[in-house]
């Protein structure tokens, strides 16, 4: 028999002097002890309505109509009648009448008396009001999603997880893997050339895209253990998606681009949690003080690192992680604004590290080369940022004048001329005086001294005069 839901004092009149004293609810105890089962949830909110006047839950109803039987019926030995003997229990006395033996009731009888004698403890009611609200919610968003995705199949729209698993399938194949790791190869001039020719081979999103599309192609996934979604093989053969639009190479590179995008940012976020306690197993202290400095020897640790400085060969990397980080893959399925991810996310990333095809799926450009808009585009010569004002205001020195070097030595081999050497005199005096600045009037005096010592040309010494 399941715990007495009541006490006899809940009849007295200051019953809600003792609301919310316990911390839990005996309703909550005994929903939880028998696995959060919906069934139950549905026997314990027979008789109670909400502030509108309606059943807490009704399984007549959308959401719950729409539920299997084993959600939404409760059965008459496992669910109802003990139910009527656990609210029978709590009762002192029932007047003239005796207490209930539904041994041989039927469903109509049962019903009957759950609707006459609903749970009264406060806590209680508070606990199934919040819980049917919370289960309800949950179940009309599963069925707005499933209606979606039925009706985008009736269209053709890539719906549901196998259509991606089936593209997840056809980049393994040992026909397209080598394709798809050179699929952002530099084209030579030739190939430049000679896109548009019937005759060119095939770029790898049209060969994933032929395989997509190709009947003899029928996969089923494997088992695995990143989400309970995948611990019994899929079919994802052709007979699954061949009412589904078919695949179209510029689809099929946008749809890469647009996993890869949200692929990095869960594996960075779940690189940055540190994955709980371990990390990577095969870490130790020795370890720990001989590679401070080795970024990537430390995301092999799990010790927590920025996922940025990682590289792409080290980012999201599966091998001899720990047991708890591998299981916690799961809990980083919530992409933000962007929604929730599909499981088959987690499949492809376990499958991409598999054939070694990770690191051409996440890498992506420095964060010192790249930029997240055309706004932000960093130095591409410099690491301290650039400022054009400063370069405004930095003057170019003017180029001499092609053969004016040769020039100059010729005049000085030939002993030049008197008019060539003032020249060259005047110059030396002007690189002088700009060279002393704020200096006093009295110190170029004494350079043009200096300078009239040195070079002993009449000319200079007039000037000083």
């Amino acid at each position: 028999m399941a715990p007495s839901l009541y006490d006899s004092d809940n009849n007295d009149d200051d019953d809600s002097s003792s609301h919310g004293q316990a911390d839990v609810s005996e309703s909550e105890k005994f929903y939880v002890s028998k696995g959060n089962d919906k069934r139950i949830l549905i026997c314990l909110c027979i008789g109670l309505k909400g502030a509108d006047g309606q059943p807490l839950i009704n399984p007549d109803k959308d959401p719950w109509a729409k539920q299997a039987a084993d959600v939404r019926k409760p059965n008459m030995a496992e669910h109802l009648k003990p139910e009527i003997l656990c609210r029978s229990s709590s009762f002192v006395t029932f007047g003239s009448k005796s207490a209930p033996r539904p041994g041989q009731w039927n469903l109509e009888k049962c019903m009957e008396w759950l609707h006459a004698y609903p749970i009264i403890d406060l806590d209680c009611k508070e606990f199934l009001r919040l819980e049917a609200l919370r289960v309800t919610k949950i179940l009309k968003d599963a069925v707005q999603e499933k209606d979606t995705e039925a009706l985008a199949i009736r269209f053709g729209v890539w719906a549901g997880p196998k259509p991606y698993l089936r593209l997840v399938h056809c980049i393994i194949d040992d026909s397209i893997r080598p394709h798809y790791l050179r699929r952002d190869a530099v084209l030579s001039r030739a190939q430049l050339d000679s896109r548009n020719s019937d005759s060119r081979p095939p770029t790898a999103y049209e060969r994933i895209a032929a395989k997509w599309n190709d009947p003899t192609f029928n996969p089923s996934t494997a088992v695995s253990d990143c989400h309970h979604d995948f611990s019994a093989p899929i079919e994802i053969g052709h007979e699954s998606v061949k009412h589904l639009r078919p695949a179209v190479a510029g689809d099929i590179k946008d749809r890469l681009t647009d996993i890869r995008a949200r692929l990095i940012r869960m594996i960075k976020k779940w690189e940055r949690s540190g994955q709980g306690d371990g990390g990577r197993d095969n870490y130790n202290e020795e370890d720990r003080s001989s590679n401070n400095n080795d970024e990537e020897d430390r995301s092999s640790a799990g010790v927590e690192i920025d996922p940025d400085k990682l590289t792409s060969g080290a980012l999201g990397k599966l091998e001899s992680r720990s047991q708890f980080a591998m299981d916690s893959r799961q809990n980083f399925l919530s992409d933000g604004k962007h929604g929730k991810l599909n499981p088959w996310y987690l499949y492809f990333w376990e499958l991409a590290d598999k054939y070694e095809l990770l690191a051409s799926t996440v890498t992506e450009l420095s964060a010192g080369v790249g930029a997240v808009d055309a706004n932000a585009v960093p130095a591409a010569i410099t690491t301290g940022g650039y400022d054009s004002s400063a370069s405004k205001r930095k003057r170019t020195p003017r180029r001499r004048r092609r053969g004016s070097r040769k020039k100059d030595d010729d005049s000085a081999s030939s002993g030049g001329s008197s008019g060539t050497r003032k020249k060259n005199a005047d110059a030396e005096l002007t690189s002088a005086i700009a060279t002393l600045g704020n200096e006093t009037k009295m110190s170029v005096l004494d350079s043009i001294s200096v300078l009239c010592a040195r070079t002993q040309d009449p000319s200079i010494v007039g000037l000083q005069n």
